[in-house]
């Protein structure tokens, strides 16, 4: 069993959970089951080859994708996949979408370090008009709103699989409320981005192609043991959607998000 050392409650526990590891054979699954813990204030950087078995993780842990086996228990909020569209019809405003979610995640808006009126000021200012149509925004648009919807709720757990565009110029007005929401908060990140790794992680797990847990404690100690060969791409690359469905499966459960 592989858990953090670490004297704080688990606010994420994983308990013999197996995941598919290969998307085209339904048969490969993680060579042992995964039994680790996730502590408040933990910054989970897993580092693996198999870009489709992080998705799994993800998206299992968003309640978007069942487990082949096991279970998670989370004893606290897990937010939907950072940057994602969380089910939001493109035909709704801005200002419709912002209230249906204010809504629904009242209580992690409550908790919330960052105010609606911050959200207001920086889409004003990037000209980003609340009475405009989701499906009116242009690319950099969309992006740029569906990052500051993630920020604005706080969660005990965040999901993170592309931080592509969030450490891009173009998400400078967002990072530092990033910072300010994740104090004392737990994260899990996919990203390969060795920057965002650095700057926002604390521990790192390596896991192999077959989902065989190689290494986990601090992350310093994790990026210098990992001898694992990793393939030329960017998070872009990877095998998310936006909105984050598994569209080649039968077996995704969207769940409330």
């Amino acid at each position: 069993m592989f858990n953090f050392q670490n004297s704080a409650k688990p606010i994420l526990r994983l308990d013999q959970l197996y995941l598919r590891c290969d998307k085209s054979d339904r048969s490969i699954i993680n060579l042992s089951p995964w039994n680790w813990q996730l502590r408040p204030g933990e910054k989970l950087a897993i580092i693996s080859t198999n870009s489709y078995l992080k998705y799994q993780l993800i998206a299992t842990l968003a309640n978007l994708v069942k487990p082949v086996s096991g279970n998670f228990l989370s004893y606290g909020s897990i937010g939907w996949p950072f940057g994602g569209e969380d089910g939001l019809d493109n035909k709704l405003t801005l200002k419709q979408g912002l209230e249906f979610l204010t809504s629904i995640y009242s209580d992690c808006l409550e908790s919330s370090l960052i105010s609606i009126d911050e959200l207001l000021s920086i889409l004003l200012f990037k000209s980003i008009k609340l009475e405009s149509k989701i499906k009116e925004l242009q690319k950099e648009e969309k992006k740029f709103f569906f990052l500051s919807l993630s920020l604005l709720f706080s969660f005990d757990i965040y999901l993170i699989p592309n931080t592509q565009y969030l450490m891009s110029e173009h998400a400078n007005l967002l990072r530092p409320l990033f910072s300010k929401q994740l104090k004392d908060k737990a994260l899990i990140t996919t990203s390969i981005d060795s920057n965002f790794r650095h700057k926002y992680c604390n521990k790192g797990m390596i896991i192999s192609s077959l989902g065989e847990i190689v290494f986990e404690g601090n992350l310093k100690e994790a990026i210098k043991l990992d001898n694992l060969t990793m393939p030329s791409f960017n998070d872009n690359q990877l095998e998310f959607s936006n909105n984050f469905k598994n569209l080649e499966l039968n077996d995704c459960n969207r769940g409330e998000f």
